[in-house]
């Protein structure tokens, strides 16, 4: 729900990617203490910090211009998906996590209507551009990447102080963008203080998958997640007026039953 809330501000900011860039602005002077009082991290918890860092920056851009072409309700389903998957077959590789049967599962429902569930959408009012597919599938493959980098990060580090570091980072990283032209500036005149709601939901979000990572496996966790699906199609109608298909609604149905599964495996 949290995660959903900054996404549908973002949705509804005129320059995407400078309104994500303000957000991220406000929990980086805390996340900087929580560094300092840290006294540093281990090396291998720095270079994920830094890696992730650069990850973020890029899936915040990616974001930006997906919302800029697509609706809500399918980016946010597509990136989900995308994410899912990624984050699960490097969890698996990598870090020889093994599902039981029944997490397995729901890890196929939820992923599996994940990504076939935007492919029904109709042409028409709802359709997708080319740039905004691009887009949308670069910014999965970004939030497999940071989650699992992530995860191997809190396992390092404590949780929240990693967190706090990214931050920091992320926002460095993404300046050369924003800054050029005045961006930013003329973001805050049209938004006022919305960037600080995206704020404070963006913490809590990530703050708790940070930590439910450092208690799961990864593969769990990227997929529960996927149940803020049901949420986006509903804040898609609500708030943007889109229309969902059929084919979308079919693919709810799965995705609860997935995380059911999960939650009982």
């Amino acid at each position: 729900m949290f995660h959903l809330g900054w996404n549908v501000l973002a949705k509804s900011a005129r320059d995407k990617i400078a309104f994500l860039w303000l957000a991220l602005l406000v929990p980086a002077p805390f996340g900087l203490a929580a560094a300092i009082a840290a006294g540093g991290f281990p090396p291998k918890a720095l270079a994920c910090v830094a890696a992730s860092s650069l990850v973020h920056a890029l899936y915040f851009w990616a974001l930006g211009k997906s919302y800029e072409d697509v609706d809500l309700s399918y980016v946010y389903p597509f990136t989900r998906g995308i994410g899912a998957v990624v984050a699960t077959a490097l969890g698996v590789a990598f870090l020889a996590e093994r599902p039981a049967p029944l997490g397995w599962a729901g890890i196929a429902l939820a992923l599996g209507a994940t990504l076939f569930e935007p492919l029904t959408q109709k042409r028409g009012r709802g359709s997708v551009e080319r740039r905004g597919i691009a887009m949308t599938a670069l910014t999965g493959v970004c939030i497999g990447s940071y989650l699992f980098i992530d995860k191997v990060g809190v396992d390092s580090s404590r949780p929240l102080v990693y967190l706090g570091a990214l931050f920091v980072g992320t926002p460095l990283c993404l300046a050369p963008v924003v800054l050029r032209g005045g961006r930013a500036a003329a973001e805050l005149r049209h938004s006022r203080l919305r960037f600080v709601w995206s704020a404070l939901f963006m913490s809590e979000a990530y703050g708790m998958i940070v930590v439910a990572m450092k208690m799961s496996p990864i593969s769990y966790v990227v997929a529960a997640r996927a149940s803020g699906i049901v949420v986006s199609v509903l804040a898609g109608i609500l708030f943007f007026g889109e229309t969902v298909s059929t084919g979308r609604w079919r693919a709810i149905a799965a995705i609860t039953l997935g995380v059911v599964c999960l939650s009982l495996a």
